[in-house]
C-alpha cells in the first residue's frame, strides 16, 4: 500500500477553500492509494452492508489478475486477493448480494483462446469462489455493468463482436438467474458499431441499458438506450443526437420515477468532450439536458443520486489530450442545476471508474492514477457530508445513569435530511420494538423528535437504537442504564 502525502495535503486545501461556502455539503476526508510493481486499475467499487469497501479491479504483470481489495471505512486495509483461474482476467463492475456475496462482472480469456469472454463470478463475504460462468457470445465479448433483480437474478449490460461488420462490436443484454443461467438475452445488431455501458431496472421489473450506437460508417455516434420486458421483449429503443459524437456511459432509476443518464458530447472540429447529464420519462423521453462546456476533455462515467434527492457525477477531467488527467467531481439539485464542480488537480494521470454514496452520506470515488516514473495504482477518494444523520438523547442526557424507577420514558433528536423508516429497540443485545412513529422537530439542530418507554431490567441495561433512515442506511445511539429497584418496605 502507497500512500501520497502530498495528494492527501493538496486535496485537503482544496477542500478548505472551496467547499467552505453555503452550497457546501461535502467535506474531504480521507484518500489513499493502493498497488505495488504491477500495474494496477480500479474498474468498480461497492461499500458492503457493514460499511467497509470492496474495490475490484486487476493487477499485470506476467498475467492479468482480478485483484479485490477489502478497506474498512477509514481506508485502512482488511485484505486484498489475487484471482488467477485465468490467463487473463477484468472485471468491470462488482455489487454486494441481498445474500451478502459478491457478484463480479467483466470478461476473461485463456492461454489458448484469441478470443475474450464475457464472464460472471460470485464469491462469498471473505472473497471465496462460489461459483463462476464464461459466456462466449460470437466472439470477444465483455461486461460492462451487472445489477441484482427484483427476483434474485442478475441483469448484465455488455457487448460482444458483431456478425455483420468486421471489427466492430453489438451490445449485449443477458437476464440470468441465481446460479447464472441464461434466462434471456438479446443482441442488437446493426451495420456499425454499437455497445451498451450500463444497466438499471425500473419498479415493473423491466431493464433500461444505455450506451452509445454509431453512424455515417463510424464518423459520428450518438446516444443509444434500451428498454426490455421482465421476460426480455423489447420496450422500446431510442437514439439521442446532442452534437456530432455523443455516448451514454450510466443510467439510474430515480427515486421520483425517473431515469438518469451520465455520459459524455463531443463537438466539431473533434478536439473535445464535455460531460452530459440527462433526465428522461420511463417512456425515454427526454425532461431536461445538463452540459458542462471546458476547454478541457471533460467524460462522466459514473452518476448516482444523493441523499439530498440531488445528483452527482463522476468525471474525468484531461488538458492537453492525455497530457493530464484529474479527479473532478459535479453536484447537482434535483432539477438539474448545478450547485458545484470541483476539479482534485495534481501532478499525474487521475482516471475515475466509480462513485457511491456510502452509508453516512458521504461520497466515494474509485479509479487509477499513475505518477511519472512509477506505475498504475489504485486511486480512492472519501468525502463526508456535513448533514449527516445522527441520534441524540434529551432523557437521559448523560451515557451511564442510575435509575430507580422501572419504566424510563427515553426522548431523543433525529439529525437528518427526511424522516427515518423506523427505529429497532435493543436491550443487552435483544431486540425489545420498533419504534416508527416520529414528530417533526421545531426545536434547532434538531429534525425529528421521538419517544419511548423501556422497561428496565434490574442491573446493567445495555440500550440500543438503531435508526433506519430513508435510504435503508442505519446508525445507532447508545445509553446505559443501571436499574436499582428501592427497598422493599417492612411493615
Amino acid at each position: 500500500m502507497k500512500q501520497t502525502f502530498l495528494y492527501k495535503l493538496i486535496l485537503f486545501v482544496i477542500f478548505l477553500l472551496l467547499f467552505n461556502n453555503s452550497n457546501a455539503q461535502y467535506s474531504y476526508s480521507w484518500s489513499m492509494n493502493y498497488g505495488g510493481a504491477a500495474w494496477d486499475e480500479a474498474h468498480s467499487v461497492v461499500e458492503t452492508s457493514c460499511g467497509d469497501i470492496v474495490v475490484a479491479g486487476y493487477a499485470r504483470s506476467q498475467t492479468q489478475a482480478m485483484w479485490l481489495l477489502r478497506l474498512n471505512s477509514t481506508g485502512d486495509r482488511q485484505w486484498g486477493r489475487l484471482y488467477t483461474t485465468h490467463q487473463l482476467i477484468c472485471p468491470e463492475s462488482i455489487i454486494e448480494t441481498k445474500d451478502s456475496s459478491f457478484i463480479i462482472a467483466g470478461y476473461n480469456a485463456e492461454p489458448d483462446s484469441t478470443y475474450h469472454d464475457l464472464w460472471v463470478v460470485k464469491l462469498d463475504s471473505i472473497g471465496n469462489l462460489l461459483w463462476e460462468r464464461s459466456y462466449p457470445g460470437s466472439g470477444n465479448s465483455h461486461a460492462t455493468a451487472i445489477i441484482q433483480t427484483m427476483d434474485n437474478g442478475f441483469a448484465i449490460a455488455g457487448y460482444t463482436k458483431s456478425k455483420n461488420a468486421e471489427d466492430t462490436f453489438d451490445s449485449w443484454t443477458l437476464k440470468i438467474d441465481s446460479i447464472g443461467n441464461i434466462v434471456w438475452q438479446d443482441i442488437y445488431v446493426s451495420m456499425q458499431e454499437n455497445r451498451a455501458e450500463d444497466i438499471t431496472e425500473l419498479p415493473d421489473s423491466s431493464i433500461v441499458t444505455t450506451g452509445f450506437n454509431n453512424y455515417n460508417n463510424g464518423s459520428n455516434r450518438e446516444i443509444m438506450l434500451t428498454k426490455y420486458s421482465q421476460s426480455g421483449n423489447l420496450g422500446w429503443l431510442k437514439f439521442i443526437n446532442l452534437s456530432e459524437w455523443d455516448q451514454g456511459t450510466s443510467i439510474i432509476s430515480t427515486s421520483d420515477s425517473c431515469l438518469l443518464v451520465a455520459g459524455f458530447r463531443k463537438y466539431a472540429p473533434l478536439t473535445d468532450f464535455d460531460a452530459i447529464l440527462m433526465k428522461l420519462n420511463y417512456a425515454g423521453d427526454t425532461l431536461w439536458t445538463r452540459t458542462l462546456p471546458s476547454a478541457k476533455w471533460e467524460y462522466s462515467l459514473n452518476v448516482i443520486e444523493t441523499y439530498d434527492n440531488g445528483y452527482a457525477m463522476g468525471i474525468t477531467s484531461e488538458t492537453e489530450k492525455s497530457v493530464n488527467a484529474n479527479f473532478m467531481l459535479a453536484k447537482f439539485d434535483e432539477n438539474g442545476v448545478l450547485m458545484w464542480q470541483e476539479l482534485f488537480k495534481r501532478n499525474s494521470h487521475d482516471f475515475v471508474s466509480k462513485i457511491i454514496e456510502t452509508q453516512d452520506n458521504g461520497i466515494l470515488m474509485a479509479g487509477s492514477t499513475y505518477e511519472n516514473g512509477k506505475s498504475w495504482d489504485y486511486g480512492i477518494l472519501k468525502y463526508e457530508s456535513i448533514d449527516r444523520s445522527e441520534i441524540f438523547f434529551t432523557n437521559p442526557i448523560d451515557s451511564v445513569i442510575s435509575y430507580t424507577s422501572e419504566i424510563l420514558e427515553m426522548e431523543g433528536c433525529i439529525q437528518g435530511y427526511k424522516m427515518p423508516k423506523e427505529i429497532q429497540v435493543y436491550c443487552n443485545g435483544i431486540y425489545i420494538e420498533t419504534v416508527s412513529s416520529f414528530t417533526v422537530s421545531t426545536e434547532p439542530d434538531c429534525d425529528f423528535n421521538f419517544k419511548y418507554e423501556l422497561l428496565l431490567n434490574k442491573g446493567k441495561n445495555e440500550v440500543e437504537f438503531k435508526v433506519t433512515d430513508f435510504k435503508d442506511f442505519q446508525f445507532s445511539g447508545f445509553r446505559t442504564i443501571y436499574y436499582f429497584p428501592p427497598p422493599a418496605k417492612i411493615w
